[in-house]
């Protein structure tokens, strides 16, 4: 009699759902009832402080090893994922849990990039953002919310879920590769009161050194060692081949001198290969980066010290998209930096374009020397004495003899000061966040220059 009670009340408690405490968990883990209904796996969506972080793509790894130690339990953090816009953590995602004692969401999307960051940061409202008097605001304020989302499961011990759902927000935070004074012209919105707050108001903060690179496609990386050899400088044990930084300046810049195909580029009149440029739209901080770096512009002020114009092909700078410049060129606009790896891995023939180094080199592409100065082999002192690949890609500008790196930025208004502040102290820490391509101040390494 005793045994059918029992059989009775397992078998009702199976029917409540009791025993799916654990989530779906493959290691063990139980689900914090604060975060999460342990009787359906649902979460608790109510009463929840929202976070919404804009801004660089470039800084979406830094951003996901973080963002669980911005809680008060990384253990406890789910992290969601986006099933309907942008569907991948470095582009879109979100982070639930406990902060402060409240519960709370963290949201991150990087569309557009640093400077699409910013000025939604200055916008006082979504409706302002969304304004015409804004150039080339889009839908990059379509936040992650938990409205509609999946049951958490756990897998490798990182609590998950998807949602569904987005709506327009403004950030509270904007992380950001160049310092917004240094985005392209038109990016950053002048100061109107009661809509757009000055940049001023942003209170930026220094995080850490990021460095930059010329990457290229296999085909286009033969071709230079080709053309080395060919010119008398051989690529050495490293295998890199180089690139000159005025032929690029050329390429990308509107100026009558233009570089304009595969042939000028590689001083070949026998390549009629197609040469695709796959740059950043003008809201991206690495675009900002690669206008400062070879063509001495700075906020788009003509003139500056020099400075030439980028091409844009058309107008098309501040939207994705592609614009053809006559048979043999055409230059493709990205809103992400995962968006340049698609564009150079997917071109037929040749393929160029500037990305941060915190990306490895992968199937398809590589980085390449800068006037013989390499962004990622260096001289190994720890070692044997040796010419090695640096897997971190920092060591060669954080020394000083690769000169493509800015400073990266976090910036906030008031009501984001204390994430803010959080955020910026853990992006500056190696041991909070050791990425390649970033160099942090307390993680010298045992290295020599290599040039």
């Amino acid at each position: 009699m005793k045994l059918k009670h029992i059989a009775v009340a397992v078998a009702t408690l199976a029917a409540t759902g009791a025993f799916a405490a654990d989530c779906g968990s493959t290691t063990g883990k139980s689900v914090n009832t604060n975060l999460v209904d342990a009787s359906t796996c649902a979460l608790k969506t109510s009463g929840v402080t929202t976070y919404y972080v804009a801004g660089a793509s470039a800084q979406a790894q830094a951003f996901n090893n973080i963002a669980p130690t911005l809680f008060d339990n990384a253990a406890d953090v789910i992290r969601i994922k986006s099933t309907s816009v942008d569907n991948d953590i470095l582009k879109h995602v979100a982070y639930f849990g406990i902060r402060g004692g409240q519960k709370t969401l963290i949201v991150y999307r990087n569309a557009g990039g640093s400077g699409a960051g910013v000025r939604q940061l200055q916008a006082v409202s979504v409706a302002d953002y969304n304004s015409t008097d804004l150039p080339g605001a889009g839908t990059e304020n379509n936040a992650l919310t938990l409205a509609t989302t999946t049951a958490v499961t756990e897998t490798a011990g990182i609590w998950t879920a998807n949602s569904t759902s987005a709506t327009k927000q403004v950030p509270v935070i904007a992380l950001s590769d160049v310092a917004a004074t240094e985005l392209a012209s038109g990016v950053t919105h002048a100061p109107v009161a009661g809509h757009f707050l000055d940049v001023a108001a942003l209170s930026p903060v220094k995080t850490s050194l990021q460095g930059f690179g010329i990457a290229v496609n296999t085909a286009l990386y033969n071709a230079l060692v080709a053309q080395n050899a060919r010119e008398g400088h051989p690529v050495d044990s490293t295998g890199q081949p180089s690139i000159s930084k005025a032929a690029y300046a050329s390429l990308v810049s509107s100026e009558a001198f233009n570089v304009k195909s595969a042939a000028a580029l590689l001083n070949d009149a026998t390549d009629t290969n197609h040469l695709t440029v796959c740059r950043r739209v003008d809201t991206s901080g690495t675009q900002a980066a690669s206008n400062m770096f070879f063509l001495n512009n700075v906020s788009g002020l003509l003139g500056y010290g020099g400075a030439l114009t980028p091409e844009n092909a058309g107008g098309n700078s501040l939207a994705s998209g592609t614009a053809v410049y006559g048979p043999d060129l055409s230059y493709v606009f990205n809103s992400s930096t995962g968006n340049v790896k698609t564009c150079l891995t997917g071109a037929t023939g040749y393929a160029i374009g500037v990305m941060s180094l915190e990306n490895l080199p992968a199937a398809g592409w590589n980085f390449v020397k800068i006037d013989g100065v390499s962004p990622n082999y260096t001289y190994d002192l720890a070692g044997t004495p040796a010419i090695v690949f640096d897997a971190n890609q920092r060591q060669q500008f954080a020394s000083g003899a690769y000169p493509f790196a800015y400073e990266m930025f976090i910036l906030n208004p008031p009501a984001g000061a204390a994430l803010a502040a959080d955020m910026a102290t853990k992006l500056s820490d190696s041991t909070a966040s050791d990425l390649p391509g970033i160099a942090y101040i307390e993680a010298a390494g045992t290295w020599n220059a290599y040039n």
